[in-house]
This record gives C-alpha cells, structure tokens and sequence, in this order.
C-alpha cells in the first residue's frame, strides 16, 4: 500500500496552478534575456522510488514571464539519492536530501528534495484468534496494516481474505466467516505478499453429553427420603442443574421409590439403581436400604412456608421430619396437623388445608412432642364487577376514528384500566369497526353499537357515523331532542321540509344524527 505524502501532493497543486497561469497570461516566448528563474516546488518531500515533475518559470526585463522548464539545464546535486532528466523529471533513488537546479543564459535557481524511506506495510494483525462458533453462526475478522513508519491502519477491506478449508467455513471480500460444518480452518490475510492468519474452529449444536446422580453410593435407612440431583455436562463443556428435567427411576421399587423431583422413599431393606434419563442419555447411582434407624425424631419443616390462599381454595402441606443421624423422612402421613385459627382455615389428617376466610392461621404439624409450623393467609381475590365503556355516546364524520376505553371496577372497588384485555366488537362492521387496542374507525354513515367484553362482564356505547359534509350540530344539543328548539314553527331555525331529504321530518334526534356530526 502506496501512502502519498502531504508535501507530494501540494506540490502538485502549484506546479499545475503556475501552469495554468502561465500559460493563461503569456502563451509567446519573449526574446527578451532572462533574469531570473523561479524553480518549483521550492521544497519538498519524497518516497523513495516516487517521481516529482519540476518547473522553471523565466523572469524576463520587461516584466514578463514564461516557461523555460524544457530550455533550462537541469542538475542534481547528488544523482545517487535522486536524478533528473533534461524535462525536469525527479526521481527519489535513495534517502538523503539533494538541491535540484535549472539554469539558462547564465542564470540559475535552485530548490531543495528531501527523500525519505517509502513507507511499506511490513506485518498484518488479523482478529480474533482462535475463534470458536456453532454450524450456521458468523464471525467478523477485522485486518490491521503495520507500516514502516510506525503507522497502522484498518485495511479489512483491501486483503485478500481465504479459508483453508471452505467445507468448514467460508469467508467473503468484507472479513466475514460462515461456519458450515465441524472442524477446523485457518483463515487468511493477504496484501502486498504480507500475511497474517487466525484458526477458526466450528462446533455442533450444543447437546447433552452425560448426567452424574448425586449421591453416588447412598445408604439409607427404611421409611428415610434422600434427595437425588442430577448435573448435566454438555457438548461445550458446561454444566447445568438438570434435577427437575429428568425422568427419574428406580430399578426396584421394593426397595426404594423416587417421585418426579428426585426424593427417595426406602421402602424396605436392599439395593436398587436410580437412573435419571434426558434426551436420551442417563446416569445412575447406586441406593441401599438398611434397617430401621432408632434414632429419635429432632425436627419437623412444614411446606410450603408462608403461604397465602385464596379465600375457598385448598392448599396440600407437607411434614418433614430430620432425625438425630441427620437423616431425614416425609411424614405428613404420621403428624398430627390442626389449625390455631379455624374460622380462617381447617386442615384435615392428610395435610389439606382449607381457606374458609380472610386472615392468618398457624399450620402446625406435631409428632413425637415435637412440632413444626408455617403462616397460612386467606385472601380474598378481587373479581370484576363492572366495565365502563367511554365514551357512552360519539358521533363521528366518516373515515374518522374515536378511541374508546374500558374501565373494570372490582369487588373491592377498585378501578383498573382494561382497555388492552377486553374484547372489542362493532354491532355492524359496515357502519364502524374497531380494533383491539379500542380505536374506532368510521366506515359509512349509520350507527352502531361498541361492546368491550371480559369474561362474563360487558359493556356498550352508541357511535354514530355522519356522511361527510353534513352541517356540525352545535356542542351539547345531542342530549336533548331536535324538538325541544327546532319545529316547523317561529323561533329556532325550522326543520328544512322543503328540502326532499327532510321532507315530512318534525323531530327525529337519531335521524339528524345520521347525517350531522357534533361540533
């Protein structure tokens, strides 16, 4: 990659400007004697290998000037680091610095040439290394240019990007790879016989490799729980709690019985496998039931804690008893369980509780002399009473549009905006429609009746649709009749009879308001 320096390019700007002047202002040589001789660029700046155009501009006794690059005699002071031929054309050969001079008639100007080092591009840094990605992902690899001169630049764009092995990943003009298959690439960089390159790996979807069931080789004692886990590995090395997600076994429920959350019941003495299975794979571990344990009962948990129940509603606790070998037992079955506040809640020899009323029992579980309790809340949960449409009653022209919302008032008066989670419906469609959000469309002329519905509770409003161009009726007067002011009489302004679509009217508050809006 070719850098042109500042200096270059100005140059190149004055000589063309000189030019045009020149050539602008005195297109004859003068006979005239030289006396002086203007060489330009005074100064500049060169890349080793580049070329430099110079001009000698003849200043002559009667004010005038002219081109004299082609008659004058060129030199440099030192050919080795830049030459010039006799049309005073540079070129830099080597660093230095060497003074360029024309001459004619004896008169002679001079101008200085600095050469420099070309600036080459010496590495290319490709990113990211070692990259990772699924069948069918993207990666984005990015090249930066390290310069001579200590410069860098992007040049993502000017490479030549490869892909070693193109049935694993492509990749196109911009640095952008597509994985295809699994394995293994090497992605590439290239521009002016400099390289760079980065190992792209693709991998498979991420699936399920192994389970472990934790504990391995347990012992419990007959009528103890012991709690399994099972961890899953996957293909990308990670790890997951996949206890709840597995179906779980056990190979002889004789001795051992396991529920869908992984917790053993020992049913009686021996051995059997537990085997938790997903998506085709499985684990196991190995239970072993031992006799009875005499190791008397130290605690009760009760579950759930803290629970709150609809007024009406049951509620299914459990007793858990922890023993003084630290083993542990679901023994709901064996408490005996009662309610301290039963006019809020009863519960039965099973651990069923029933909500009967607002307010806050203890459920407690007792065995032994040993207990354990939890809070129990009934609440009541607020139902829907009521739904206000608004508003009750819109006119509106056609092709206009009228927002309607829905308003809920519950059992504990409260108010809510249902607006979005009613149902709306347009008595008929070819009058007005509506959407779900509640905007009203007005299609023709007529009228119709909303309705906004949430389960079994309801409500309605009328819009009416005026043909377009129908005179407004003044603000206010829809709540009375069109006769209470307007007849055939003095007074207000009289039913227009002789216009043939009034014809035969003396009051009819919907049929004005089939044709007129209100302002």
């Amino acid at each position: 990659m070719k850098k042109i320096g500042s200096w270059g390019a100005a140059s190149l700007f004055l000589v063309s400007l000189i030019s045009a002047v020149i050539i602008g202002c005195n297109t004859e040589t003068t006979p005239l004697g030289v006396e002086s001789i203007l060489v330009v660029p005074v100064n500049t700046s060169l890349q080793v290998g580049e070329t430099q155009q110079y001009m000698a501009i003849g200043a002559y006794s009667d004010g005038s000037t002219a081109n004299v690059t082609g008659n004058a005699t060129w030199e440099s002071s030192d050919s080795e680091t830049a030459s010039i031929d006799s049309l005073g054309l540079v070129r830099a050969k080597s660093e230095g610095e060497v003074t360029i001079t024309a001459s004619l008639d004896g008169i002679s100007a001079s101008a200085v040439l600095t050469t420099v080092a070309a600036v080459v591009l010496e590495s290319i840094s490709l990113e990211p290394q070692g990259a990772s990605i699924l069948v069918e992902a993207t990666q984005q690899y990015t090249a930066a240019g390290n310069y001579s001169d200590g410069s860098t630049a992007t040049i993502t764009e000017d490479v030549t990007w490869t892909s070693s092995n193109e049935t694993v990943a492509t990749i196109d003009a911009a640095g952008l790879a597509t994985a295809l298959a699994e394995g293994t690439t090497t992605i590439g960089a290239a521009l002016e016989g400099v390289s760079d390159s980065a190992t792209l790996t693709v991998i498979g979807p991420v699936v399920l490799e192994s389970i472990l069931v934790e504990p391995q080789d347990e012992s419990t004692p007959v009528d103890r729980t012991q709690q399994f886990t099972a961890t899953g590995t996957y293909t990308d090395e990670s790890t997951a709690d996949i206890t709840g997600d597995v179906t779980w076994a056990s190979s002889n429920e004789t001795v051992a019985t396991i529920d869908a959350d992984g917790l053993v019941t020992v049913q009686a003495e021996g051995t059997a496998d537990i085997t938790a299975a997903l998506e085709g794979v499985s684990g196991s571990a190995t239970l072993t039931g031992l006799p009875p344990s005499t190791a008397p009962l130290e605690s009760i948990a009760v579950t759930p804690a803290g629970a709150s129940v609809e007024v009406g509603q049951n509620q299914q606790y459990t007793a858990t008893g922890t023993y003084t070998d630290d083993g542990t037992a679901v023994i709901t079955g064996d408490v005996t369980w009662a309610s301290s506040n039963e006019t809020v809640a009863t519960i039965d020899a099973a651990g069923l509780a029933t909500v009967l009323s607002e307010g806050t029992t203890n459920i407690t579980a007792t065995l032994d002399e040993i207990s354990g309790l939890t809070a129990l809340t009934g609440v009541v949960v607020a139902t829907l009473e009521s739904i206000t449409v608004t508003p009750a009653d819109a006119s509106i022209g056609e092709g206009e549009t009228q927002q309607y919302t829905a308003t809920g008032t519950y059992s504990d008066s409260s108010e809510q905006d249902l607006t979005a989670d009613v149902t709306w419906d347009s008595s008929d469609t070819g009058v007005a429609t509506i959407d779900s959000a509640g905007l009203a469309t007005a299609v023709s002329a007529g009228t119709s009746t909303i309705t906004a519905t949430l389960g079994e509770v309801s409500d309605s409003a009328e819009i009416t649709v005026t043909a377009a161009g129908a005179p407004n009726i003044p603000a206010g007067h829809l709540s009375a009749g069109c006769d209470a002011c307007h007849s055939t009489g003095a007074g207000a302004p009289q039913w227009p009879t002789a216009d043939p679509d009034h014809s035969g009217f003396t009051s009819s508050l919907d049929f004005c308001t089939g044709c007129h809006d209100q302002s």
